[in-house]
């Protein structure tokens, strides 16, 4: 699982970003082949411009609810699109789709990984003050599951439209961040608890850095886990450096690991892979806030996701 976790990373940087990217957010309807049945849908990512014509999107899908299934995933799409006037675009996308299912499984549940692709077109209007309006219709097709097709509104928003702040960006690339928050397991109960970290960042280029956190993950009845995470993070900085959003990948290698399913002894299960979205801000001089949404990718059904804020120092 982290060697395809890192290649994601790789495949996101093959090319240099020429302008500042937008993030969006997505709500809609969608529809499986099997079983025959619709439900909601909704979307949230990033997607960086790499010239006039072409851009490199993420996104993290969820397919709504439909019967034995609850399925979401990411999404790595390269964009091409034409301009048709009075701010209207016309777009369309293509790429591989990383899916994670938790299914009923006779008396209990099980989470089926698999490798799918996501194509996509969009019909687009730019505001002009920044907001961009988007009627995008997704198709996924599943390798080793059911197909779906969506219909989502996009609402996003270009960074670099953000008004600028004439204010002191501090100097350091190292941060230090303590993070509390919430842990859901991802089965049919959705048992949740609190979470916390202490991560470490250090930014060794413009839009790159490396974290290192002990994440003390999940306490519940289901499962009692912690660890530590090592990710690399693509985190462009926007407004000065005043805020910044990224994604983040790596290993994760769980210290403890209480769990119905696996004990202390079984190592195979003590690594896990780790995605996140991350984003932070700059409260004063040195201080930011930071807020990050982990998905923890495991090989025995124990998936899980952890919401995070916190308070981090900037050196």
């Amino acid at each position: 699982m982290p060697l395809r976790i890192y290649l994601w990373a790789i495949a996101f940087g093959i090319a240099t970003p020429v302008h500042a990217g937008s993030v969006f957010g997505q709500l809609g309807a969608t529809s499986a082949n099997s079983p025959d049945e619709n439900s909601y849908g909704w979307a949230i990512g990033y997607d960086q411009p790499l010239g006039e014509t072409l851009s490199m999107r993420f996104a993290w899908l969820n397919e709504g609810h439909v019967s034995g299934h609850r399925r979401d995933g990411q999404a790595l799409q390269l964009w091409a699109g034409v301009p048709l006037g009075a701010g209207w675009r016309l777009a369309a996308g293509a790429g591989p789709y990383y899916y994670y299912d938790t299914q009923n499984a006779g008396d209990g549940y099980r989470i089926s990984h698999g490798w799918g692709g996501l194509y996509s077109v969009a019909l687009q209007y730019d505001t002009g003050g920044g907001w961009i309006w988007a009627l995008q219709y997704n198709r996924i097709e599943a390798r080793d599951g059911f197909d779906t097709n969506a219909l989502l509104l996009q609402l996003g928003y270009r960074l670099d439209g953000a008004s600028t702040v004439a204010a002191e960006t501090p100097s350091g690339r190292q941060q230090v961040a303590l993070l509390l928050g919430a842990a859901i397991v991802n089965n049919l109960d959705s048992p949740n608890s609190f979470s916390g970290g202490i991560e470490y960042r250090f930014r060794f280029a413009d839009d790159w850095a490396i974290s290192a956190q002990w994440l003390d993950e999940v306490n519940t009845e289901v499962l009692r886990r912690q660890g530590i995470a090592t990710q690399l993070w693509y985190e462009p900085q926007f407004d000065a450096g005043r805020y910044s959003v990224g994604i983040g990948l790596g290993p994760y290698y769980a210290t403890r690991l209480d769990d119905p399913n696996g004990s202390d002894a079984d190592a195979d299960k003590r690594w896990a892979g780790l995605v996140s979205l991350g984003a932070g801000y700059r409260l004063s001089g040195p201080w930011m806030m930071r807020a990050a949404w982990h998905r923890v990718l495991t090989s025995y059904s124990r998936d899980s996701d952890v919401l995070q804020v916190g308070i981090a120092y900037r050196f």
